[in-house]
């Protein structure tokens, strides 16, 4: 080799990312929620689970069935965090619709969404989740 190389050089196991403190990402959620309830893109529905019903299960061409049906551009579903895993899987090979349970909300992923349709159960978690006057104070 020509010239040498360098001794102490970059090994790649840098990381650059940068995490937002919970209380700027429970804002960011708090906001995005406002905003789609202002454009009238927020729906609450009574249940998104399965559980107890054997006629309908929630297969992927339901999904894409009831997604076309509310002429829904690109939709965010919100269930429980013990959600069913048959609306998972329906909803994740459709384009431009995602389900995920609250625990796993990020901000981003709404942002791109245009419709968010939370369930009740998954409204309630939502809220525990979102209130700062439930949680305990820590002092030093």
């Amino acid at each position: 080799m020509r010239k040498g190389g360098r001794v102490h050089g970059p090994d790649g196991r840098r990381v650059f990312a940068i995490k937002l403190p919970k209380k700027v990402r429970r804002y960011a959620l708090r906001s995005i929620l406002t905003a789609r309830m202002i454009e009238n893109q927020l729906f609450i529905v009574e249940s998104l689970s399965t559980k107890g019903e054997d006629d309908f299960r929630f297969k992927t061409k339901n999904m894409a069935a009831l997604v076309q049906h509310r002429k829904w551009d690109s939709v965010y579903f919100i269930d429980e965090n013990n959600m069913d895993d048959l609306l998972h899987n329906a909803g994740k090979n459709i384009f431009k619709v995602l389900v995920h349970p609250t625990r796993a909300l990020n901000a981003y992923d709404m942002m791109k969404r245009k419709t968010i349709v939370i369930s009740k159960p998954g409204l309630v978690e939502l809220n525990a989740h979102l209130d700062e006057s439930a949680r305990p104070k820590v002092y030093y």
